[in-house]
């Protein structure tokens, strides 16, 4: 289903309404994970599910060596084509491949996984991972979805993107009491992410004939039901966003 949903269509249509991130925090996250991090020099920085490029673009451009995966040639190919526009593919490499199939080859002063949870059938294994890619006092961002997955209208969403149901938040916190990480932030984005998609279908509605023209009417009627079906669940106050900064603790830390 994500290879159906993250298709040529989708990638050229977001590149014509400059949708540059494909989750609501963008870049405005970067700023305090950098003050976090408080490194001189080169940063290694992992951007899991990298999508179109936006995350590794950002790092890359503030002096990180950035290793980037996804799943999707389509997005693979954007964030390819972005990253060369911007004269830094000796600062990233790119990688297909998906949570459960990336290995690293090294450790990273900050992994960044935003909105990529949301596709893993055992987040708890898969955050895990992720936590075990960061050094000893590295940082990792997550931002993933939380909810009552059997409501209707989350359903909806989880059909229509092709994800898997959300924890409850209070779930959410419980999982993070077993892996090896102190918990730095961990804040409810639902209105940024409501405001997010707001903005993402004016953006569609004022260059509707444009759109349409560029990348034909399935495209564009697709992802204007797929952002309805966000906005009712978020209506129905049994879906939202949330924003993790865990801290890596050493293995000694780790729960067993």
């Amino acid at each position: 289903m994500t290879g159906q949903v993250y298709d040529e269509g989708h990638v050229a249509l977001h590149r014509w309404i400059g949708r540059a991130y494909n989750n609501p925090l963008g870049e405005n996250a970067f700023p305090l994970l950098q003050r976090l991090l408080g490194l001189d020099g080169p940063r290694q920085v992992l951007d899991a599910g990298c999508g179109r490029g936006g995350t590794a673009l950002w790092w890359a451009r503030h002096g990180a060596r950035v290793v980037a995966f996804d799943p999707s040639l389509p997005m693979l190919a954007e964030a390819e084509r972005r990253v060369g526009r911007a004269a830094l593919s000796g600062s990233v490499a790119l990688v297909r491949a998906d949570l459960r199939t990336f290995r690293p080859d090294r450790e990273f002063d900050l992994v960044v996984a935003h909105d990529v949870l949301c596709y893993s059938d055992h987040r708890a294994r898969d955050l895990r991972r992720l936590a075990e890619c960061c050094r000893a006092g590295g940082i990792l961002s997550v931002s993933d979805y939380f909810g009552d997955g059997v409501e209707p209208t989350v359903r909806a969403v989880v059909a229509a993107w092709g994800i898997r149901p959300p924890l409850p938040f209070d779930r959410y916190a419980r999982l993070l009491d077993r892996l090896p990480v102190a918990v730095l932030l961990m804040a409810d984005t639902t209105r940024r992410y409501a405001e997010h998609w707001r903005g993402i279908r004016r953006r569609i509605e004022t260059r509707r004939p444009r759109l349409v023209d560029r990348v034909g009417r399935s495209a564009v009627e697709r992802l204007e039901r797929q952002i309805r079906t966000i906005e009712r669940a978020v209506e129905s106050r049994r879906f939202g966003h949330l924003w993790l900064v865990l801290e890596r603790q050493g293995r000694e830390a780790a729960h067993v």
